[in-house]
């Protein structure tokens, strides 16, 4: 857990420090207070990228030449400066760091913001995403081969763009190949655990809605990887990419024979969110690690109930929350928050106004 954290030329935030942060901090202020910038930060330092936006001259302070955020969490100090002119530093317990992957695990973060949506409603990347972070943190040998598959993959897309003959795509077909039914078979043996947590949470939060998960590999099973990619090469050249593969997998849903996408409000939608979220953090407990939640505009279009049932799912998690609203009224209201020790951050202008 985070236990202390400083902030330094984030967007509107020229000094920020808060210090003691239990197991709920809540983070509240009019809007262009910086609330979603301390979540931003936190994300940036875990994950080593900005939820907003991807341009660094979009996050440092105007006028200052780098941003930094530095944090003390499970008896770590992690730090990452990042440069107006792209350069970044990374630094763990003082050791300098070449890459974010001991960041990412040791602070495993789960964001859940209004832009979050598309992961119901759009592309397959973000969906799959969702079962890949939760891969690398319960299986240590993953990431590794996600990697590998990764380089076979950029390899074997630019010998198509560039008309390569049938021998030189076979020695990246062969890798692809292998290693993709290997990345199935992670995500296979996954899918039975996060399903079965997936449906319990599902049930608290969204009881009248009948929905299924469903994953879907992205290339045919039922006959090995190569032989598809061997008789894709025609078309994959007139595409330029790969179409069949572990990257296209995807995970679904079904409201019965139906796209439960479809027959969800936005309300609906966000709560089967929290879901997929919520059950990956369960999974995650299970396995010995704690996460740190982000939940920015809590209240944003859920009623009174909906954001009660949250709640309650939210306090069982034993994950760290830091959660930022425009009025902590409900939160008051709500007797299971004033049950646990909590923090409250109040912001105006990127400054601070009333820390508890």
């Amino acid at each position: 857990m985070l236990e202390r954290l400083s902030i330094q030329h984030f967007r509107n935030l020229h000094l920020l420090e808060l210090e003691s942060l239990g197991a709920i901090t809540l983070i509240t202020g009019m809007n262009g207070s910086g609330k979603t910038s301390v979540l931003e930060a936190i994300h940036l330092l875990a994950v080593g990228r900005s939820f907003r936006s991807r341009h660094i001259r979009h996050f440092v302070e105007q006028g200052e030449r780098y941003c930094q955020i530095v944090a003390h969490a499970n008896e770590h100090v992690l730090g990452v400066r990042k440069q107006q002119d792209g350069e970044t530093q990374l630094r763990l317990d003082g050791q300098t760091q070449a890459s974010h992957a001991a960041f990412a695990q040791l602070l495993p973060v789960q964001l859940i913001d209004p832009e979050s949506f598309s992961l119901i409603d759009g592309g397959s990347e973000g969906r799959r995403q969702l079962m890949d972070w939760l891969l690398f943190h319960v299986e240590p040998l993953f990431f590794r081969q996600w990697q590998h598959y990764q380089r076979a993959l950029k390899q074997r897309n630019t010998a198509l763009k560039q008309a390569a003959s049938d021998t030189e795509l076979s020695s990246w077909e062969w890798q692809l190949a292998e290693l993709g039914e290997a990345l199935h078979d992670w995500r296979l043996k996954l899918m039975p655990q996060w399903k079965e947590e997936f449906h319990q949470v599902l049930a608290e939060l969204l009881p009248e809605c009948p929905i299924t998960m469903h994953y879907h590999p992205g290339f045919d099973v039922t006959q090995p990887l190569i032989e598809t990619l061997v008789a894709d090469r025609v078309r994959d050249r007139d595409y330029g990419y790969t179409r069949h593969g572990a990257h296209r997998a995807d995970i679904r849903f079904k409201w019965g024979s139906e796209s439960a996408e479809s027959r969800l409000s936005r309300g609906q939608k966000k709560m089967l969110l929290m879901a997929l979220k919520l059950s990956q953090t369960r999974l995650l407990h299970g396995s010995g690690k704690r996460s740190v939640v982000l939940l920015d505009d809590i209240g944003a279009e859920l009623d009174a109930h909906a954001l009660l049932r949250l709640m309650e799912s939210l306090l069982q998690l034993r994950s760290q929350l830091f959660i930022t609203t425009l009025d902590d009224n409900f939160l008051k209201e709500c007797s299971l928050w004033s049950q646990h020790a909590s923090t409250r951050v109040a912001l105006s202008q990127g400054r601070l106004v009333m820390p508890v």
